[in-house]
């Protein structure tokens, strides 16, 4: 089992701070990331899985330049 993801974004805007949320299927953050994006519109970070349970969470990514939501499937 890999006890971490690795997870690309890209913002519509450079720099700035940008929040990845983690959250379980019943809306429980379980998961949180502040990040400086810098100069650059793309980033990434890397999620630490590995006291997850298997399941289905919905992660976030947000900034002052917009926002966007992705599901994330962990399987064991």
């Amino acid at each position: 089992n890999n006890p971490h993801v690795r997870v690309d974004f890209q913002m519509l805007e450079n720099g700035g701070d940008t929040s990845l949320i983690l959250k379980d299927c019943l809306g429980r953050t379980v998961l949180e990331q502040s990040r400086s994006m810098g100069g650059s519109a793309i980033g990434s970070a890397v999620l630490q899985i590995s006291d997850l349970p298997s399941g289905t969470y919905m992660l976030s990514v947000s900034s002052a330049a917009g926002y966007d939501s992705k599901i994330l499937s962990i399987l064991r």
